[in-house]
C-alpha cells in the first residue's frame, strides 16, 4: 500500500504495545491539517482527547492551522498525490473493551 505524503495514519498504543486507537490526518490544498474520526478500542470520551493534544501539537510543530469545520467555513480539498482515490473509514465502527486500557497512555510526537 502507498500512502501519499501528504496523509498519515497516527496510531496509539498502550504500555504492551497493542494498537488501541487510530485517526487519519490529512494535509489540505489550503495547507490545514485536517482530522479524521477516531477510531479504537478503548472508551471514545478518554481516546479522543488524547488524539486532539496530539492533532493541536502536530499542527504547531507542522506551521499549520487545523482545519475548522464551522458553518460557512467551507469543505476541505484533499489532493490524491500517487494514489487516483482514497477514502476514509466509515462512522460508527468504534467499539469499547470491557476495561479501559488507557491508564498512564500518551500520545507523543
Amino acid at each position: 500500500m502507498v500512502l501519499d505524503v501528504n496523509k498519515h495514519v497516527v496510531y496509539a498504543r498502550d504500555a504492551p504495545g497493542s494498537i488501541i486507537g487510530r485517526q487519519l490526518l490529512a494535509i489540505s490544498e489550503a495547507d490545514e491539517l485536517v482530522c479524521f474520526e477516531v477510531y479504537g478500542n478503548a472508551s471514545p470520551a478518554r481516546l479522543e482527547p488524547l488524539f486532539r493534544r496530539f492533532d493541536q501539537a502536530f499542527a504547531s510543530r507542522l506551521a499549520v492551522p487545523l482545519f475548522a469545520s464551522t458553518p460557512g467555513s467551507g469543505d476541505y480539498e484533499i489532493a490524491s498525490i500517487l494514489s487516483h482515490e482514497w477514502w476514509t473509514t466509515a462512522p460508527g465502527t468504534a467499539r469499547s473493551p470491557p476495561a479501559d486500557p488507557l491508564d498512564g497512555l500518551e500520545l507523543v510526537l
